[in-house]
């Protein structure tokens, strides 16, 4: 069967719908992010940049020696345990109906004075909060318009561990006016957050929808990933958001960044499932044991949640690199020799987007240092991520994106065809069991027996129809029918073939289980098998025995004879290449044959291919065969527990 794929129009509708599912996300995509870039979020018609300054210069630093120095900010600042750095500066006047200092403390509990009365405390004493969920959010102290020429004062207090890191320049001036400036200011690595968010739900939701087999979870895993991380980087973008309390938004920002490492863990596992079990086991039992041990510790309050977030880091990166070298293996090392086509560009695609994602990491990293010039990791900010990162992040989960929806095209091809194959060969199976020269042996048989046996010819009559309807009913039915259904259908074909061979041919049934699905005409051509090319082979005759009951979860379907048995020659032929032919290189596609299973030997076996095909593609069950020459054949049908 070939399938025409020079036209848009001869594309199956599945395979059509996905690839307009990413031609508009793509551009839903881009519009969203060239929209943000270029819109101004101020909210405001006058020049916010007139209603605020930013204090940067002439700044008096006091030193824990008690030396005050004139600096700018910002600056970096040792602390030892409990100790304090005092930042003052003259508060400007400014012609504005109010002020507002605007600062972003670096997870410090910080007091603002002026004039040495406390006008402000973060965080609250009556909140309880411990030095480990401090976050590093935007501050906003409101100022008297009288104090305007008073000295205003920055406690930064370093806390029960210690600090070493940034004090920021504050901004002066209308609140919103510098929140205006500062959502403009962020606005693109918030929304590069947010898109990573929007790929990881799609990604769900288009694996859930256009997926053949959701069991396979690794496209629902990733798209967590995705979703944890967007969350992450929504949080880290320096976005100033309100509606969840700082320190509760940081906590749960780094909850999810701390799941991501398992989250990979558990992808490889899907991903590569046949690949090192062991290892991959390994690396789940140590993720989880690293998210145990950063939670536990942050639960301590003994170590600032932000000093965790390197761990996280490392393990995400661990996962990664794994990750990356499964991909080089399937892609371009010896793996790639079980892969087919579709796969084989998966998988190089995936290893370029993997790739792509490092090396933007590198580079944001790098990136941050040179315009930071702050070379030292014992003061870089490790829970800050800058844009770079981000966005190589989101390049990686739109290749995957693609990934899947060029995977999910590909399946909906097959799915397309292998419908298309079940129709074809349910209706060459149907016509090749009504043959000719059965239907006119069958008639013969009725006109003899009207006069000789009428009684028996009613029966006769009554059975070769019902075999008849059951056939053309299956025609179309692509959906499976009930066991207890199949079963007439054998005992109409059986009792027409008694008429035929007599004494000679014996069927007996052990039915314990029949309230379950199989595919239409695929046991029937079983039993007829084992009667036709089995039993009635020996001059005496035999026995076939239909039995169906449940083993475990399966239903178990088994047709058996004592007949003359298949040559190994022939079984292996059948077993061996069941899928040789169906689905070729790209799942589609292949050469036409005849499907019956009737006339030569080779048209036997290739009817046996097709059921086989048929209880794989609609029942995912498998057919066992066990065969000896002179003494018969078994042949089992082990089917899966049905939904």
């Amino acid at each position: 069967m070939k399938l025409k794929e020079s036209s848009w129009k001869n594309r199956p509708k599945k395979a059509r719908d996905i690839l307009i599912v990413l031609v508009v996300f793509a551009v839903a995509l881009i519009s969203f992010l060239s929209l943000i870039a270029n819109v101004d979020l101020s909210g405001t018609t006058m020049k916010y940049e007139e209603r605020y300054i930013e204090l940067s210069d002439n700044w008096t630093y006091t030193t824990r020696e008690g030396a005050n120095i004139v600096t700018s900010l910002p600056v970096w600042v040792d602390l030892k345990a409990n100790e304090v750095a005092v930042v003052s500066h003259v508060i400007p006047e400014m012609d504005s109906p109010y002020y507002t200092f605007v600062t972003r403390n670096y997870h410090q509990k910080m007091t603002a004075y002026i004039d040495g009365e406390k006008i402000y405390e973060f965080p609250l004493s009556s909140q309880g909060l411990t030095d480990s969920i401090l976050t590093d959010d935007w501050t906003s102290i409101r100022i008297p318009k009288a104090a305007a020429g008073s000295v205003f004062s920055l406690e930064f207090h370093a806390g029960s561990v210690g600090y070493n890191g940034y004090v920021n320049a504050p901004f002066f001036g209308e609140d919103n006016a510098i929140f205006a400036h500062l959502r403009n200011e962020y606005k693109m690595p918030y929304a590069l957050g947010i898109a990573l968010i929007a790929i990881g739900f799609l990604l769900i939701l288009v694996s859930t929808i256009y997926t053949r087999n959701f069991s396979e979870r690794r496209h629902f895993l990733l798209g967590v990933v995705f979703i944890s991380l967007g969350l992450w980087f929504a949080n880290r973008s320096r976005m100033p958001i309100f509606l969840v309390g700082s320190n509760m938004k940081f906590f749960m920002a780094f909850s999810v960044l701390n799941l991501v490492p398992l989250l990979i863990t558990l992808y490889i596992g899907e991903r590569f499932k046949h690949h090192n079990q062991l290892v991959v086991n390994c690396m789940t039992l140590t993720t989880i044991i690293l998210d145990l041990t950063l939670f536990g510790i942050a639960a301590t309050g003994k170590v600032p949640i932000h000093a965790l977030v390197p761990y996280a880091y490392i393990g995400i990166l661990v996962s990664l690199l794994y990750a990356i070298y499964l991909m080089w293996y399937y892609a371009l090392g010896s793996g790639k020799k079980f892969l087919n086509r579709v796969q084989l560009n998966s998988a190089r695609l995936e290893l370029i987007s993997a790739l792509v994602l490092v090396l933007g990491s590198l580079l944001g990293i790098l990136w941050d240092a040179i315009s930071t010039n702050n070379w030292s990791s014992s003061h870089r900010e490790w829970s800050g991520v800058g844009s770079i990162q981000i966005l190589s992040v989101v390049i990686f989960a739109f290749f995957h994106f693609i990934i899947l929806v060029y995977n999910s095209y590909y399946s909906a091809l097959e799915s397309e065809a292998t419908q298309k194959l079940l129709h074809d060969s349910q209706l060459q199976l149907m016509m090749g069991q009504i043959q000719p020269h059965f239907m006119f042996n069958t008639l013969s048989s009725i006109r003899t027996l009207i006069k000789v046996d009428p009684d028996v010819a009613y029966d006769m009559v009554y059975n070769f129809s019902n075999y008849l309807r059951a056939n053309v009913d299956n025609l179309t039915n692509l959906e499976g029918i009930s066991f207890a259904s199949e079963v007439q259908h054998i005992q109409s074909y059986v009792e027409i073939e008694k008429v035929r061979f007599g004494d000679r041919l014996n069927v007996e049934y052990d039915i314990q289980e029949s309230d379950f699905l199989v595919p239409p005409l695929a046991i029937q051509p079983l039993v007829e098998n084992a009667i036709k090319h089995g039993v009635c082979k020996r001059p005496e005759g035999g026995t076939v025995w239909l039995r169906s009951y449940r083993e475990g979860n399966n239903f178990i379907v088994e047709v058996e004879d004592n007949g003359v048995g298949i040559p190994k020659d022939r079984l292996d032929a059948v077993l061996g290449n069941s899928e040789e032919g169906y689905f070729g290189d790209f799942g589609i596609g292949g050469r036409r044959m005849d499907l019956t299973g009737n006339g030569s030997e080779e048209h036997q076996s290739t009817g046996m291919k097709n059921i086989i095909m048929r209880l794989k593609e609609m029942s995912h069950a498998e057919l066992k065969i066990e065969s000896e020459v002179g003494k018969g054949t078994l042949m089992r049908v082990v089917i899966p527990p049905q939904l």
